[in-house]
């Protein structure tokens, strides 16, 4: 495959698009539109240029994508500068390749060579998650995303050649850009309904009112206790956590009945909760 910067807004229409189809088909675009945001390989190499080491390159690589991810948007609606071109050979051995899970192909059977990340790849293959599902173990995906980034690391191919040094970024872009998403219970929602044909809209979401009344009264509490640690524990513990957990509850029921409408409309939750939690966050002097 060969990466080729192209405008923000094109590799993503046809993804936006799929709104206005019917559910069959949308849930076919979502399978062939996720492919993670890549950074530009051209800006990866003028960090190196600028005197950045590898290892720093690699941190901020990993701060940008978790950065990115705080809005919880999957890579087909954040305005990818780079698609990925199919490829059925290896790009070093010409050997064939075959179909197989995404984390199958990061290196090429013949020749061991780093391979271009897989495209349309589905984030909880990737990560090695056994099922599909939102109630997800998260010891068990912390666990893999450390496997996977010890393999992939930039430090690992610093005397191979200029394409696995850049397949390695990528591929290192990919895998983070996955754990921020299916880490966070709001951005692992959100993903989920776009994989089942729905594009989740925060600025369009309703919840409900008295939920949304309670926020609104949790929220003005957090600013009323200002550096108040003792507070700021109580509202954390006896609202934050309980509902955080009775939201996650719903989530995944409704995802693995794949009730579309139940499941927007807990995301929508969890969406004001993570507010809440990020508020908290800021605020809380011990996490």
């Amino acid at each position: 495959r060969t990466c080729i910067p192209v405008p923000p807004s094109s590799a993503c229409s046809a993804a936006r698009a799929a709104t206005a189809r019917p559910a069959a088909i949308q849930a076919q675009d979502c399978r062939r539109f996720p492919a993670p945001q890549l950074l530009r390989l051209s800006a990866s190499r003028q960090l190196f240029k600028d005197g950045i080491t590898t290892r720093s390159f690699h941190k901020t690589l990993a701060l940008r994508h978790l950065e990115n991810a705080e809005d919880c948007n999957t890579p087909c609606a954040t305005g990818c500068t780079v698609v990925v071109q199919p490829q059925t050979k290896c790009w070093s051995c010409n050997m064939g390749k075959k179909e197989a899970r995404c984390a199958e192909e990061m290196f090429c059977r013949g020749c061991g060579a780093m391979q271009p990340p897989a495209q349309g790849c589905n984030y909880f293959e990737l990560l090695g998650m056994p099922e599909e599902l939102f109630d997800l173990n998260p010891k068990q995906l912390e666990q893999r995303y450390k496997m996977l980034m010890a393999k992939l690391h930039p430090d690992r191919f610093m005397q191979k050649s200029q394409e696995e040094q850049s397949f390695s970024v990528a591929q290192c872009s990919m895998v983070n850009q996955a754990y921020a998403t299916l880490k966070c219970p709001h951005a692992r929602a959100v993903y989920m309904l776009r994989r089942l044909g729905m594009d989740f809209e925060e600025e369009t979401s309703n919840s409900d009112p008295e939920f949304m009344m309670e926020i609104m009264e949790v929220s003005m509490e957090i600013d009323d206790a200002g550096a108040d640690q003792s507070k700021l524990k109580d509202l954390k513990s006896d609202f934050f956590e309980p509902r955080m957990q009775q939201a996650c509850r719903e989530a995944a029921e409704a995802f693995a009945r794949q009730d579309v409408g139940a499941a927007a409309s807990v995301t929508a939750r969890l969406q004001y909760l993570k507010r809440v939690g990020s508020l908290l966050h800021d605020r809380l002097q011990v996490q």
